[in-house]
């Protein structure tokens, strides 16, 4: 398929960026940050399910029994803060490219972005570990869907009008829907 051409001709597209990039990427992340030595059975066969599977949250999970197996606990909170900033800044710069590059294709297409939601809603590490990851992960949902509603104000200064850009849609308190 030709997407350029199909972007050209388009009224309307639909986007959902982001989810993927910043959560797999962490959890590549957060799996080399602990081999020490570079190889760990345990470690390569949750980065082969991960890559096999697209299941962040079953993956996480293994991710989590094995940090706290090792007594490292701590180490892997300060190593989701760490991944979750590079993988953001990283969603962030490839996000404003693609938008930009849609609106070079065709200046008058109307985007939906399809917001980020929190994969790890509700999921504390453990019982003896009672620590709110959702929590920790929860800024850096924030920050994806602020950079998504933003866009409606990068439109504005691609385009000459922005009567059409400014409606937005919560959905199921998870999703928001920005049509920039």
């Amino acid at each position: 398929m030709n997407y350029p051409e199909k972007i050209k001709e388009a009224d309307v597209i639909s986007i959902n960026l982001g989810s993927n990039d910043v959560f797999s990427a962490s959890m590549t992340a957060l799996t080399d940050a602990l081999s020490d030595t570079g190889s760990d059975p345990t470690l390569d066969a949750i980065k082969a399910y991960l890559e096999s599977t697209g299941n962040i949250g079953a993956a996480f999970g293994k991710l989590v029994d094995f940090y706290a197996a090792a007594g490292k606990i701590t180490e892997f909170v300060a190593n989701i803060i760490s991944t979750m900033t590079k993988s953001y800044n990283q969603f962030a710069e490839n996000y404003k490219a693609i938008i930009k590059e849609i609106y070079e294709l065709n200046p008058h297409i109307t985007i939906v972005n399809v917001g980020v939601f929190n994969p790890m809603r509700c999921f504390r590490i453990s019982s003896e570990y009672p620590i709110d990851i959702s929590g920790i992960m929860q800024p850096t949902v924030n920050q994806m869907n602020m950079l998504l509603k933003s866009s409606q104000a990068h439109r504005c200064s691609l385009m000459s009008t922005c009567a059409e850009c400014h409606s937005r849609v919560n959905l199921y308190n998870q999703f928001i829907i920005s049509r920039i």
